[in-house]
């Protein structure tokens, strides 16, 4: 063996005095950038390796032997250099990191010599040994239940608000349990089982810290556990009672299966919580664009909208900033709600938690609803019909309701007739002109859109007297409004209308003409 596959062996074979976990990340040829399909291994670090009990990692670049040897050395060090780099958003600066070239490397798989190696060490502690000191210890011939001192009840409800991920620390497996569940007393109170080499089932309790996890808009503290796999996947989490026991209360066997587990329709409520919305551009739309972290998804596991059982959710992988992965749906909107995504997830046969599936929690207020008050108005505006431009100045009672808007004015216009008119409107689609709307939110931080454009159609009939005559018509119209539903807005809305008119009266030249109208509203008075 050459010195330097040697120097090389022992850096990653010397981590057999601690725990250790590697993986290689490969680069091109002559190249030290990293590739997404490689950078995708580094992403999953965080949900496969447990990094709060982590040592110390090591980077170690390596180069295959095309090339001059001082410029592969320096190749292996960049290349080290840039995973490195890239890791610093998941290591903690608590963990020492060690960054290490070392150059040209010969082994037989030539894609591996252009590679670097993360290694992720972690010393093994007192503290991790199975059996603690008051724990419970049930010899595995022992019911462990109601015929021992205490009642063991799986928290189902707490798991319904939990993300669990799999991940290894040395060659044990174990469970990273995160939850943004807010009763904290209930946490604190969870217990958990392993097993020992004696053949026992020890009962100890769930410590939990609080622990960032997540990027981007997931990225936040949140309450963390970890728990050796095995016992997990058998006894779960569960709390202790004194006796009597209730029905969900479970005999703990260690060659037996938990007896009074079932499925249950629930509602995914992690997921709920980390989901991002986005509003559509035409704002009366029933539904919403949504996108949730991609590790928080179980592809392989059926999601269902609300209630409905065959109503699945539809997930398409997307890339976002940082070439972050994530998956995008749709959503119906329910009111002010956003329909809840829901799934099967275990529970107790004897007293299932109730669904909820069609109590929707997260709000959302896409537009500002308009002030329904009957308010007093004054109108400026103009209109145009004949070749000939007239303005006028109204005061009246106007009241505006979701989809429509009502109003009766009088005043006078520019050639100092008496103008009335009764105006009604139909608002049939709405889009924003705040264009910050239309991006990715979180749903308690999204503000509701207060100034934003509405379709309409409508009829109005108009009332001219005048030197000149007195004139009654009736037009029907399409228009845009331009509305402004914030707190104490001084103009309410701006709009333009354009139609035809039907002349009642019989004094204009055509009993059918077109016409054009443009106006503000201005709140004078609210009753």
């Amino acid at each position: 063996m050459s010195k330097k596959n040697f120097a090389l062996f022992f850096i990653l074979f010397s981590g057999r005095l601690v725990c250790q976990d590697t993986i290689s990340v490969l680069f091109k040829t002559g190249y030290s950038k990293l590739e997404n399909k490689e950078a995708e291994k580094l992403d999953i670090i965080p949900l496969s390796y447990d990094l709060t009990e982590a040592d110390s990692v090591h980077f170690v670049g390596m180069a295959d032997s095309v090339g001059k040897i001082n410029a592969n050395l320096k190749l292996s060090e960049k290349r080290a250099q840039q995973v490195e780099k890239y890791c610093k958003k998941f290591i903690s600066e608590k963990i020492p990191v060690r960054v290490s070239a070392s150059g040209e490397a010969t082994q037989s798989n030539l894609e591996l010599n252009r590679c670097v190696y993360l290694i992720i060490y972690s010393k093994t502690k007192k503290s991790e040994t199975i059996e603690l000191p008051g724990n419970d210890s049930i010899p595995s011939s022992e019911n462990f239940s109601a015929t021992a001192t205490a009642c063991y009840d799986i928290d189902y409800e707490v798991l319904h608000h939990c993300h669990l991920r799999l991940v290894t620390k040395g060659k044990k497996e174990f469970i990273v349990i995160e939850t943004e569940y807010y009763d904290w007393k209930k946490l604190e109170k969870l217990f958990f089982a392993d097993f020992n080499k004696a053949g026992k089932i020890i009962v100890k309790p769930l410590r939990w810290k609080n622990i960032s996890s997540g990027s981007l808009w997931w990225g936040k503290n949140r309450n963390t556990a970890i728990v050796p796999r095995e016992g997990f996947k058998k006894f779960k989490l569960f709390r202790k009672h004194p006796l009597p026991c209730g029905d969900c209360s479970e005999t703990f066997k260690i060659d037996e299966p938990l007896k009074k587990v079932d499925t249950c329709f629930q509602v995914d409520y992690f997921l709920m919580y980390n989901l991002q919305i986005k509003i559509p551009f035409f704002l009366n739309r029933p539904w919403i664009n949504a996108r949730v972290p991609r590790e928080y998804v179980d592809i392989s596991v059926a999601y269902y909208i609300g209630c409905k059982r065959d109503w699945r959710v539809r997930w398409a992988e997307k890339s976002g900033r940082k070439n972050k992965k994530y998956y995008f749906t749709r959503l119906p909107l329910r009111l002010l709600y956003v329909e809840n995504i829901t799934r099967y997830m275990d529970c107790c046969s004897f007293n299932p938690e109730p669904s909820e599936c069609d109590r929707p929690f997260i709000g959302i207020c896409p537009m500002a609803p308009p002030d329904k008050s009957l308010m007093l108005i004054f109108e400026p505006g103009y209109y145009y019909q004949f070749q000939k431009n007239l303005g006028y100045a109204l005061i009246g009672l106007s009241k505006t309701c979701d989809y429509s808007h009502i109003c009766l004015l009088s005043g006078i216009d520019s050639d100092r007739n008496w103008y009335s008119l009764l105006r009604y409107q139909f608002y049939f689609l709405n889009f924003p002109f705040k264009i910050a709307a239309l991006s990715w939110q979180t749903p308690s931080k999204a503000s509701s859109i207060s100034r934003y454009g509405r379709f309409f159609v409508g009829t109005e009939i108009r009332a001219i007297a005048g030197d000149a005559g007195n004139y009654y018509s009736q037009s029907v119209h399409v228009g845009l409004a331009c509305v402004n539903y914030g707190r104490l807005p001084f103009f309410q809305r701006i709009f333009v209308q354009y139609g035809l008119s039907l002349d009642y009266a019989g004094n204009y030249s055509h009993r059918v003409f077109p016409l054009l109208e443009a106006g503000i509203n201005f709140k004078l008075l609210k009753f």
